[in-house]
């Protein structure tokens, strides 16, 4: 069906539809009418209700050119079983692809692609989570290590530099650690007087 520009179709086909019902026999006389089985005198009165209704003619110019083009159609010969073949397919498909009951955003959890997305998603938080992780305690340790290093620098004699100090640091590293870590604090401490 063409649809005008001035978008009026809509409205005329709705006044013809008044009409029919006004007359009930107007759709009879339309059919009639397109399968050529008129008699002179309904196809007066046809005639009388083209003329005066716009939209039963444009209904009937479109009737037509339709019937013109379904009669060019080829016949193609259907299996005498074609409705039941048509049914038993449905109701495989529907078998088959059961309608989805899941809202919202996981109904799209149904696709491969969206479920290696999420996954992706998935494993990158975790690992930046971990990764984030590791350089926390990496900073938290260099902080303590500069820390122990600070109070060890602050127990340095005044007349001494860093460098007399530390100069055997490498050979005080290869010696196996003390049983307790609090020796170490008191033998500071016991440098420190």
């Amino acid at each position: 069906m063409k649809v005008s520009e001035n978008n009026e179709q809509p409205f005329r086909r709705i006044g013809f539809i008044h009409n029919a019902m006004k007359h009930p026999d107007t759709n009879d006389l339309l059919a009639k009418a397109l399968r050529g089985e008129l008699k002179q005198r309904e196809r007066e009165v046809f005639e009388r209700q083209l003329q005066a209704e716009m939209g039963l003619r444009q209904t009937f110019e479109e009737e037509k050119a339709l019937e013109k083009l379904l009669s060019g159609v080829l016949d193609v010969p259907v299996a005498s079983n074609f409705t039941s073949l048509v049914l038993q397919r449905l109701e495989r498909e529907t078998r088959e692809e059961p309608t989805p009951t899941t809202p919202g955003i996981f109904r799209w959890f149904r696709f491969a692609f969206a479920r290696v997305a999420a996954g992706l998603v998935a494993v990158s938080v975790i690992g930046l989570t971990v990764v984030h992780q590791y350089h926390k305690s990496q900073q938290a340790e260099m902080a303590e290590n500069v820390r122990s290093f600070t109070k060890t620098a602050s127990a340095i004699p005044s007349g001494q530099t860093p460098m007399q100090l530390f100069q055997d640091f490498e050979t005080i590293q290869r010696l196996p650690p003390p049983a307790r870590s609090d020796l170490d604090l008191e033998l500071l401490v016991a440098l420190q007087k």
